[in-house]
């Protein structure tokens, strides 16, 4: 019982306002011209080696992520998917999620999704949880919660396709209720 109790508190924890993106104070270095010019050169060409090979609409995602003052990491993993993670705050500050958006060609979506909470399955209080997690989904409309039986990782996610173009205003909206969803359990 007291396992159900920690996960229905990680829920009910979740149900805070409002979140907003964390920002991380930015690394400032200070080099010698030369090597500045040398490193930028590399690591311009880096980047267009990466944007020649990224999926078509990651350059759109972190425009729009930007655009929210969202301060997300995004990285290539092949010509077809690409991956962005950003953090984000309850506006009391004491809790932190990962949200992460993954990019498809192959399947032309874009994934975005959170951890929020763990359900081991051989634990008793699972049923109970599953229970709860179809009730909530049974309110949502854009996201859902989903559970990974092997790991026990329970997640907040929405799905965008992205087969004839890119919607900016749809995704900002979901990253918007994926980092401000209200998560509703009884204890």
């Amino acid at each position: 019982m007291a396992r159900y109790s920690l996960v229905c508190t990680a829920l009910v924890a979740l149900c805070l306002p409002s979140f907003s993106a964390a920002q991380s104070p930015e690394d400032a270095s200070e080099g010698g011209e030369s090597d500045d010019n040398v490193d930028i050169s590399a690591e311009a060409e880096a980047t267009n080696v990466a944007q020649a090979n990224a999926p078509r609409y990651l350059a759109a995602v972190r425009t729009e992520l930007e655009r929210l003052d969202v301060d997300a990491s995004c990285e290539v993993l092949d010509a077809l998917h690409a991956r962005c993670s950003w953090r984000v705050l309850n506006s009391e500050r004491s809790r932190e999620l990962t949200l992460r958006a993954l990019i498809d060609e192959s399947t032309h979506t874009l994934y975005l999704y959170a951890p929020i909470a763990t359900a081991h399955p051989d634990d008793v209080e699972t049923r109970v949880v599953l229970r709860r997690i179809a009730e909530i989904n049974w309110r949502y409309l854009a996201s859902k919660l989903e559970w990974n039986s092997a790991t026990g990782e329970v997640r907040i996610s929405a799905l965008q396709h992205l087969d004839s173009n890119f919607d900016r205003r749809a995704f900002r909206v979901l990253v918007r209720l994926l980092a401000r969803q209200s998560i509703s359990a009884a204890a």
